[in-house]
């Protein structure tokens, strides 16, 4: 797992966490559940012991703890990407909040988000109440692949408009 001290000093100086609903990071989520028809889509930033949702569609939380979040995973094994068809059926999730509760996940999808110096400081994810067989088509991945570097450019460019926050 890389340095998660870094990861969180990266994610804290965008200045991101707990803003305001954006309209350009609604788009992203809005995007990527219709490109990967899907019920549920956030753009996710993994804080220390949360993701925590700038944007979400079909998902009824802003916030998630660490240990009961998919993308947890992902920070923590360092993927650019995950495709799980069943979480329920998927020993490394089937316990987590997220499939046990609402908004009782079974598919998901996500990619990472990286800093220009390659920290993951969230995902753009996607989800659905049934299993999803066959997970994405190629297109899709790609897309998704696009949306997350998309937000990450949202990112950058609200910490240039509003400045970074306060050490």
């Amino acid at each position: 797992m890389a340095d998660a001290s870094a990861r969180i000093a990266a994610l804290r100086a965008y200045g991101v966490l707990d803003t305001p609903p954006e309209p350009r990071f609604d788009d992203i989520a809005r995007l990527a559940g219709v490109l990967c028809q899907a019920g549920q889509a956030v753009v996710s930033f993994a804080d220390a012991e949360r993701h925590w949702y700038k944007a979400h569609i079909g998902v009824g939380i802003e916030e998630v703890a660490w240990n009961d979040a998919i993308c947890s995973y992902m920070v923590e094994n360092d993927l650019d990407e995950l495709v799980v068809d069943n979480l329920a059926a998927d020993e490394r999730f089937r316990h987590k909040g997220v499939v046990t509760h609402a908004p009782f996940c079974r598919f998901y999808a996500g990619v990472a988000m990286r800093t220009p110096s390659g920290q993951m400081i969230g995902t753009v994810c996607v989800g659905d109440g049934v299993p999803r067989p066959g997970g994405l088509t190629l297109a899709q991945r790609d897309g998704l692949h696009a949306l997350a570097r998309h937000a990450m450019a949202l990112v950058w460019a609200r910490t240039m408009i509003v400045g970074p926050a306060a050490a």
